[in-house]
């Protein structure tokens, strides 16, 4: 974009006095860990993400730099984009916020690579991620993890014009009553909408996706489902549909492992009148789709045989789920595995494996199997999950779990020497990386 200016954001998120928004035509600039400049250089920038989004303006570029950063994130009416000059956030590394992520009222926005897991001390009503209103947004490429509370992300307001893309959304947990932890929740008089190319696992107490809020005469309509593979979404389906939710187009999605006395699609106190199930693969689920939701003949019932990152290799499946390339997408590293959804782009690894599921292929993963938690470290913590796996007592690693249930004993997080079991070694190993007399390496990305 020859007249974007580029906001480079280093790090942190602490909040700075109002700036004015940036223009399109000034010089690019920066924002750096503790900032307290104008940007106009590296080394008098700006300090953190939400203040660059304040200072945006039609055109205008937000990179962010590599990074944990820890805190909460709320931008409330930032400056419009345009139809012809949107406002782009996107990423340089990979970035975590340990944080609850905000966004209130985005119009001409695209937000790309804000990885965000749960923050401790976060409480079961605070969504991980919020949208509220807002037009013409788009949020993806992102990693959404381990949210204990009602949905790891939520659209909620009047949204409209909106997308959900190529986002890894995983493992809740249970944290309200009966099946109301969800990892993807559209409530809220949205649409249209569009949700594609995600990959939504494991919610023992919610759905993949949940269209409609609590008062049946909320409508979120308009809204197609297409392309995205939910996996372990117990509560008890793949996807619900509630209240006035219409036209609603549900297509070429793989769905597995729900409750097994429900279908992939359920309804609850809906009204409709238009959902439309077309051309996805169920398995290991009752059925398709509750009444009165459409399922048209082009719908199968057979297991995807998925391999590592839940690739499905059934021809049968072909053509469905969230590894279906999108046309025209860069593939840097040549592996075969387009940019938005390779976990290590800068080397070719096309099998993805990923043994401590922190979404950093192993190919490019400086942390060494072993780190239980997913706190990019290796200490006493990990050393004491992993002797409890070594004597067969489950223990509640929080966001991370201990093994990744695609793989067989050598993709166990615990399997620290990587000699395909998990034993005292390992345990012992982490232990030294505590007490500061490590054989391995220890740690990594901060």
């Amino acid at each position: 974009m020859a007249t974007a200016t580029t906001l480079l954001v280093v790090a942190g998120l602490v909040a700075l006095p109002s700036i004015e928004p940036v223009s399109a035509q000034a010089a690019r600039i920066y924002v750096g860990v503790g900032g307290t400049g104008d940007g106009t250089s590296a080394a008098d920038p700006m300090g953190s993400i939400e203040a660059a989004m304040h200072a945006a303006s039609p055109g205008v570029e937000i990179i962010v730099a590599a990074g944990h950063y820890r805190g909460d994130l709320l931008v409330i009416d930032p400056p419009a984009g345009t139809a012809e000059a949107p406002i782009i956030v996107r990423t340089h590394g990979r970035v975590v916020i340990e944080g609850l992520v905000r966004f209130w009222r985005l119009h001409h926005w695209t937000i790309s690579g804000l990885n965000v897991r749960w923050p401790d001390g976060a409480g079961s009503t605070d969504h991980l991620v919020r949208l509220t209103g807002g037009s013409h947004w788009v949020f993806r490429d992102a990693e959404i993890w381990g949210a204990r509370s009602y949905a790891g992300l939520l659209v909620a307001g009047p949204a409209s014009h909106y997308t959900l893309e190529r986002l890894h959304v995983h493992d809740t947990v249970p944290s309200n009553e009966t099946n109301q932890d969800h990892l993807i929740y559209l409530n809220g008089e949205s649409g249209p909408g569009l949700v594609s190319h995600n990959l939504l696992v494991g919610s023992p107490n919610g759905r993949a996706i949940k269209v409609g809020g609590p008062d049946i005469n909320v409508e979120a309509s308009d809204i197609e489902i297409r392309y995205n593979t939910m996996v372990d979404n117990r509560g008890p389906s793949s996807i619900q549909l509630t209240g006035r939710t219409t036209d609603i187009d549900i297509h070429h999605n793989v769905m597995t492992d729900t409750d097994p006395r429900r279908n992939a699609v359920t309804v609850f106190n809906w009204v409709g009148p238009t959902a439309v199930m077309d051309y996805n693969v169920v398995w290991n689920s009752a059925g398709f789709g509750d009444a009165p939701v459409f399922v048209a003949p082009n719908n199968v019932l057979a297991d995807p045989e998925f391999v590592a990152g839940y690739r499905p290799t059934n021809p049968v499946a072909e053509g469905a789920g969230h590894t279906v390339p999108i046309a025209g997408l860069p593939d840097g590293d040549g592996d075969g595995v387009d940019d938005w959804i390779d976990n290590c782009r800068e080397l070719a690894n096309a099998m993805q494996l990923d043994v401590d599921r922190d979404g950093i292929g192993d190919a490019c993963d400086d942390v060494r199997n072993g780190d239980a938690n997913c706190d990019d470290k290796l200490d006493i913590v990990d050393a004491l999950v992993i002797a409890q796996l070594v004597v067969g007592v489950r223990f509640d690693a929080g966001a991370c779990p201990i093994a990744d249930p695609m793989s067989q004993a050598n993709a166990l997080a615990g399997d620290v020497n990587r000699d395909r079991s998990v034993d005292v070694v390992d345990a012992l190993l982490v232990a030294q990386c505590a007490a500061g007399i490590a054989t391995i390496a220890c740690g990594g990305p901060d």
